[in-house]
């Protein structure tokens, strides 16, 4: 707290700056590219300004603090709200932000930061110029960059929770099926062979961007490790690799849309949507049960309330189309809530019901949030609902969802754990994707004690690891998770192989590798404690062998992983409340 005078200093300086050359705006006749007079003075005197400063502030554009990142923010959504209430338009706020990403920060390049801020501008403004509740920058900063400063206003309650969870049926392992789990495929249908690996962009290997003078700089057959989604060729062999393995249903956990989040639209996303749900029903010799994921929506990320009757700006085109392709599989009870939400409950067989979620609405990247924050589409209430009447008729559930609950809001986290606690004897498993990698976590209640899991899909798409799919051994009494088996391809030596055919080798086996009987909290938190104790008494033997399998055996695998790496592992499996680090440094004190 030392530093706070002389930033307060800083912050003063930086807001008069603002406040004295803000009378020059952008001309809306002016391109789109235009770097606001306003925005390029102000940073060009807290550059000039910086060395002076009693502690350094930053060294470079691209090299700021997260005390400091949290203050620039402020300060400049402080000014763009201010000039939205003057009346200041569109096409001027859009320049200052795209000075702001591309000059200023450096976050993308000049057409990538234009077609970001053009694709959210709609919404955006419009929960600026809409919203019931006053929207500050504090708040604004808060969702975007963790800011504690405007912890305030997210915060509400789904009240207290009546009963306790019923006695736990038990898994003798006699009986089982089995279950495939496929998630972040992220089809992209203009993938590219050939084209620069390095691209400078979100996402490379796309038609438009340069093509590559040599093999080794670019885009493979089956995809790349970085900056690349999966082409149809990839998705094919995913489902051919699973319909060669026995299972009696898929889960899909989401993200069929590629990461072009510049260049998004309606259309485009609907078609992606449509052609991969539809290559699903063509091809899967079971039932899917299909989820969304945050990049099926346009704009990236933003699910609005369902009384934004804006069809430009809504989900309703997204509700109607997966309501459409998911429809084959699904009873009339599950169907009921798609439109509300993307959420819906299916009994998948006889004891066992599985609940889907869009906790997408939740995820700290959806601006709508700041519009209305309490319990998007009354989803928790649903739940509980749901859940109090699988419990009456003595239903054992699994819930899928999209994103980790500890990537959500806070409160929502936080009051997901309170229905987790409360019901968590009739959960046997939860399942998630969205990180593209091979972890899970595990669930305490309020006394420290295990009570749940979640188990996560990783990725077909690439992102540093070689694409998956898991296979799950579940018992039929109790449904709890008895294996995990993953399966995935050296994408290496498949591109520089120019295979035509994928063979999907199994990497391992969970329980066999880990030394658990069963994927069950009770277990799980037995196998952390040993992974900390294995790092304490520096035996890395567990720890790299999750390193290894966290990005199925590819070359990032190899990199050694530290002390910080070891304990971020520990961390993001002891972690489920958004901020909540508390079990991960007990482990270490």
């Amino acid at each position: 707290m030392k530093f706070f005078p002389c930033f307060g200093f800083l912050l003063l300086f930086f807001y008069n700056v603002s406040c004295s050359v803000y009378s020059e705006v952008a001309d809306e006749n002016l391109p789109f590219s235009y770097q606001p007079s306003g925005w390029k003075r102000v940073f060009e005197k807290m550059l000039e300004k910086k060395r002076s400063l009693p502690f350094p502030f930053f060294s470079n554009k691209n090299d700021l603090s997260e005390f400091a990142l949290c203050a620039i923010c402020d300060v400049a959504m402080s000014v763009i709200l201010t000039e939205r209430g003057f009346d200041m338009t569109k096409v001027q706020i859009e320049a200052q932000l795209q000075y702001f990403c591309s000059s200023f920060l450096g976050i993308e390049d000049d057409r990538v930061c234009e077609g970001i801020i053009d694709v959210n501008a709609d919404a955006v403004l419009y929960i600026m110029d809409n919203t019931k509740d006053t929207v500050g920058s504090t708040q604004i900063c808060s969702q975007l960059l963790d800011c504690d400063v405007g912890s305030k206003y997210f915060e509400w309650t789904i009240g207290d929770l009546k009963g306790k969870t019923v006695d736990k049926v038990e898994s003798t392992g006699e009986k089982t099926f089995k279950i495939a789990h496929i998630t972040d495929i992220h089809y992209d249908p203009n993938y590219t062979e050939g084209k620069v690996l390095k691209c400078g962009e979100p996402l490379c290997c796309q038609p438009d961007q340069p093509d590559a003078t040599a093999d080794q700089t670019a885009c493979g057959r089956w995809s790349s490790f970085k900056d690349a989604d999966s082409p149809l060729r990839l998705l094919n062999a995913a489902i051919d690799g699973i319909n060669e393995q026995d299972y009696d249903y898929v889960y899909f956990t989401g993200d069929l849309v590629a990461h072009t989040v510049w260049k998004t639209s309606q259309e485009y996303n609907k078609k992606t949507i449509t052609e991969a749900m539809d290559l699903f029903a063509k091809k899967f010799k079971k039932p899917v049960i299909p989820i969304l994921g945050n990049h099926e929506t346009h704009p990236v990320n933003l699910y609005a309330p369902l009384n934004i009757t804006d069809d430009s700006i809504n989900q309703k085109w997204l509700f109607e189309t997966v309501f459409d392709k998911w429809s084959k599989w699904l009873d009339e009870e599950a169907k009921e809530t798609i439109k509300q939400g993307g959420f819906y409950s299916i009994l998948l067989k006889k004891g066992l019901r599985v609940i889907v979620l869009n906790n997408n609405a939740a995820h700290k990247e959806n601006w709508w949030n700041l519009y209305d924050s309490e319990d998007p589409y009354g989803q928790l209430k649903w739940l509980v609902q749901t859940l109090e009447k699988a419990e009456n008729n003595k239903e054992i559930v699994h819930i899928l969802s999209h994103i980790p609950s500890s990537s959500c809001m806070k409160v929502w986290s936080r009051e997901y754990n309170k229905i987790i606690e409360r019901f968590s004897n009739t959960i046997a498993a939860q399942f998630n994707g969205h990180t593209h990698k091979d972890h899970f976590s595990i669930y305490y209640d309020s006394k420290s004690v295990a009570n749940n899991m979640v188990i996560n899909g990783a990725s077909v798409m690439p992102d540093k690891a070689n694409p998956n799919f898991k296979i799950y051994t579940v018992d039929s009494t109790g449904y709890d998770i008895m294996d995990a088996e993953v399966y995935s391809f050296d994408l290496e030596k498949a591109n520089n192989d120019k295979i035509e055919t994928i063979k999907w080798e199994k990497l391992y086996s969970f329980a066999n590798e880990f030394g658990v009987s069963k994927l069950v909290p009770s277990e799980l938190d037995a196998l952390i404690k040993r992974m900390a104790d294995g790092i304490k008494k520096k035996d890395y033997t567990l720890i790299d062998l999750y390193h290894k399998f966290y990005y199925r055996n590819s070359k990032s695998s190899q990199a050694k992983c530290d002390e910080t790496c070891q304990k971020k592992y520990i961390c993001e499996i002891l972690t489920t409340v958004h901020g909540e680090t508390s079990m991960c440094d007990n482990l270490w004190t």
